[in-house]
């Protein structure tokens, strides 16, 4: 039986952070890295979201063999069911003669 894969990210910096007074390069230079860090994370994310993608679908595949096969079992099922219904229409013992059952299970030596 799979687990579920764990995955952890770190938490995407605050949105609203106070920006202190900075001259415009200092701010394009801390924008240039919070840009860094949220291109990381999601290509980070991007493949924790392959990976999840590729385990729900194997699941999926998982689930429906198991939903063919209950399927299958049940037509099974009613097969068996049909059977001893038959078997006296269908199956009747053929007479034998009485001499020749005798000498067909005499132990030989």
């Amino acid at each position: 039986m799979e687990s579920t894969p764990s995955f952890s990210a770190p938490p995407s910096p605050p949105s609203m952070a106070p920006i202190p007074e900075m001259t415009v390069e200092q701010l394009v230079n801390e924008i240039h890295k919070t840009n860094q860090m949220l291109v990381q994370e999601n290509q980070q994310l991007h493949a924790e979201y392959e990976d999840l993608e590729a385990f729900v679908t194997h699941q999926k595949a998982i689930i429906d063999w198991q939903q063919r096969f209950i399927s299958l079992g049940e037509q099974h099922i009613k097969l068996l069911e049909s059977i001893p219904m038959q078997a006296p229409e269908v199956l009747q013992p053929a007479p034998l003669p009485v001499g020749s059952v005798a000498t067909e299970f005499r132990p030989q030596m």
